[in-house]
């Protein structure tokens, strides 16, 4: 568990992010892409291979990988100037103790220029490959979720008002708590904290530290509901068909996902989240297969047709947009 301890100062102090950062979307979405589709890695560019040696599908690697700035030409070159202070203790902190450290990642914690040079290139194909062609979608997703918050946020009392970020997010007595696999405690001490909506990730909320910056906390959620993910909204025929947050889990469904990762993505509950894709499912549109101890769903040939018939673009909300 993690636990920041927030002072009325701090709370007055949380602000959302200004900018999505580029680097930091394309580290999310490749643990996004290890969490949806395990063993596929196999499949990805060899050239992206040192990635996968310190990203996984919970989203832990080093934060020399992905600086928090909006240009992602200039957070490259932050990633080649990362100090070898910052390499050696970033990779000590995210390799796992039971795993042999190749030679490779060794000379890159003392800060060789040929590794340093693989890291870079590998970050740079995963954001041409992944992240670069829909970058105008997941920046308007960013947008529209800070647009439809910023006017309600101020207004709710602190343990509603990181509640309605995400439902794992827990604030009682000016302590914000946040799944984490180590127990760690963060003093912000009158800072506050940065929240940074996030277009590409639908998993657990994530704190980070920026090294350049230590005194910057950002808490990092998935944007919500669902048609924010993917850029685009249910039309409004289908959201009358079907309501507004049935509409919205079915067109989360373009891509095969679990009960729990619905529930994430739409805010509601997981027994919600059953509920809507059992009605679903009765309807003809989505099939659903159990694996393990998880359910898995996806779009049946009709209800991919639906939403291909039904959809329309997202609306534009960032500052500027004509109503």
């Amino acid at each position: 568990m993690l636990r920041i301890h927030l002072t009325d100062a701090d709370f007055g102090g949380t602000r959302f992010a200004e900018n999505p950062a580029p680097l930091l979307d394309s580290v999310l979405a490749l643990s996004e892409h290890l969490r949806d589709r395990p063993g596929r890695s196999a499949g990805l560019p060899a050239e992206i291979g040192p990635l996968l040696s310190m990203v996984n599908a919970q989203a832990r690697g080093p934060t020399f990988l992905d600086p928090l700035v909006a240009d992602a030409e200039h957070g490259f070159s932050l990633v080649d100037a990362a100090p070898r202070a910052v390499l050696r203790s970033e990779l000590a902190r995210i390799w796992p103790p039971d795993r042999a450290i190749p030679l490779w990642v060794r000379n890159l914690a003392d800060g060789d220029a040929e590794e340093r040079r693989l890291v870079n290139r590998a970050l740079r194909a995963w954001y041409r490959r992944d992240v670069l062609p829909r970058r105008d979608r997941l920046d308007a997703g960013f947008r529209q979720d800070i647009a439809v918050r910023t006017p309600a946020f101020p207004q709710h009392e602190a343990a509603s008002a990181f509640g309605s970020l995400h439902p794992d997010l827990r604030y009682h007595d000016g302590v914000l708590t946040l799944p984490h696999p180590k127990e760690i405690d963060i003093t912000p001490r009158g800072a506050g904290i940065e929240l940074m909506p996030s277009a590409v990730w639908s998993g657990r909320p994530l704190f980070t530290n920026p090294w350049r910056d230590t005194d910057r906390h950002v808490l990092i959620y998935p944007v919500r509901p669902a048609f924010d993910v993917i850029g685009r909204r249910p039309a409004g025929a289908l959201a009358r068909l079907l309501g507004p947050t049935r509409a919205a889990v079915l067109a989360a469904l373009r891509q095969p996902r679990t009960t729990g990762e619905l529930a994430r993505l739409a805010g509601i509950s997981a027994p919600s989240a059953s509920q809507h894709t059992a009605a679903l499912r009765d309807a003809g549109l989505v099939a659903s297969r159990r694996t393990g101890r998880s359910v898995r769903h996806e779009l049946t040939s009709l209800g991919a047709a639906l939403l291909a018939a039904n959809d329309e673009p997202a609306a534009d909300l960032s500052p500027g947009a004509s109503p």
